[in-house]
């Protein structure tokens, strides 16, 4: 699935999607019919395109509806031109939430070919309200990007329900942040007063109050380290929470310390971005992957570096006790925590003899919870 998802993105890049029905036809299509997501795009009783939701409005039609037959769930995917969607969002929305007045598919799924919206259908609330995922095919890693189409499109997990599970996850998730989101201005108020409570334990008691929900100080730590980490950061000191400038009074995130790259100290509870070679990464085990690959196209091999790093290195793809394959080589690596990536990061830039930086931010249970670090080599 790599494969497609890789020509695809190439495609995107050189503008080779011309209209929507490029999008519809040679990439959508494209992507339903791997073997993986399993469906025949050749059956027109199980991918219907220009499907009347409302057999009685001869005007109203879903691009593609895909139908399992035995669980008896669909879902609707509504195709735009590339960049088309995004400037005409709220229009668009209000046209699937139409689609699924009379015939109500478990998921709605609205893409112009490079940004893809998932809606789940069957939860209540505006359509807006029911939004739960995004991803972006020249954005996104290729990992997510195959979970995110197997998780959803995947017809072997519609049928079992293992799909509207996952869905119904994210979904709360997106809800939660959205109510953090909502609790933050009365938040940064209450800890500027007596009793000083810490940002988490205010928004938990605005969400208490508000939202009629608890919801853990711990999540909510959480959540404002992940999303401040994934969006622009307005000032030193101030990240941002979905345009919301966020003040965090218990862990600064200007607090950037440079760390030993031999001794670090405790890195769980970690996410990372940096370099190694000058190639860019924003996971330890993409970075993993950059860093072994390089060293095995300078010419080393799979019998040395596993003598000189503390990882397990197997030739071949697997995909199973935890191994993942490298893009492009006949290696796999297995996983490591975040404390023998950093490790073996260090270990390969030597060997490489090539500087390596990263930024690691803390979050969730870490007492370093907020915080940043950066490990260099050379030091």
């Amino acid at each position: 699935m790599r494969e497609i998802l890789s020509d695809i993105r190439e495609r995107l890049r050189r503008g080779e999607y011309k209209n929507e029905e490029h999008v519809r036809l040679s990439l959508v299509c494209r992507l339903l019919s791997h073997s993986k997501i399993g469906w025949n795009i050749w059956d027109p009783t199980e991918v219907n395109t220009e499907f009347p939701p409302t057999p009685t409005e001869d005007k109203t039609r879903v691009d593609i509806a895909l139908f399992e037959k035995e669980s008896s769930q669909s879902v609707f995917i509504e195709v735009k031109a590339v960049g088309k969607m995004q400037p005409n969002l709220r229009e668009i929305e209000m046209q699937v939430r139409d689609y699924n007045k009379n015939n109500t598919a478990l998921f709605s799924v609205i893409t112009d070919g490079k940004s893809w919206r998932f809606y789940y259908s069957l939860t209540g609330g505006e359509f807006h309200q029911k939004f739960f995922k995004k991803c972006d095919l020249i954005e996104d890693d290729f990992e997510d990007l195959e979970q995110i189409f197997l998780w959803f499109f995947g017809k072997e997990n519609i049928r079992t329900g293992r799909a509207e599970e996952q869905a119904r996850k994210y979904h709360q998730s997106t809800r939660e942040e959205k109510d953090i989101q909502d609790c933050l201005p009365p938040a940064r108020r209450l800890v500027q007063a007596p009793p000083y409570p810490s940002l988490p334990q205010a928004i938990a008691k605005l969400i208490k109050q508000q939202k009629g929900y608890v919801l853990l100080e711990d999540k909510i730590a959480e959540i404002l380290a992940r999303v401040a980490e994934s969006k622009p950061v307005d000032t030193p000191h101030e990240p941002s929470l979905s345009g919301v400038r966020v003040a965090l009074p218990y862990a600064p995130r200007s607090a950037v310390s440079s760390l030993n790259p031999d001794n670090p100290g405790d890195l769980h509870f970690t996410r990372v971005k940096g370099t190694i070679g000058g190639k860019y990464g924003r996971k330890w085990k993409e970075l993993i992957h950059i860093g072994i690959g390089l060293a095995l196209q300078r010419g080393d091999d799979v019998r040395g570096l596993n003598a000189y790093l503390p990882a397990n290195i197997k030739e071949g793809i697997y995909t199973d006790e935890g191994y993942s394959p490298i893009h492009g080589l006949n290696v796999s690596v297995g996983g490591m925590d975040a404390n023998n990536s950093a490790k073996t990061l260090v270990l390969l830039a030597r060997r490489l003899e090539c500087l390596l930086e990263l930024e690691v931010s803390w979050y969730g249970k870490s007492p370093r919870a907020g915080e940043q670090g950066s490990i260099r080599w050379p030091p």
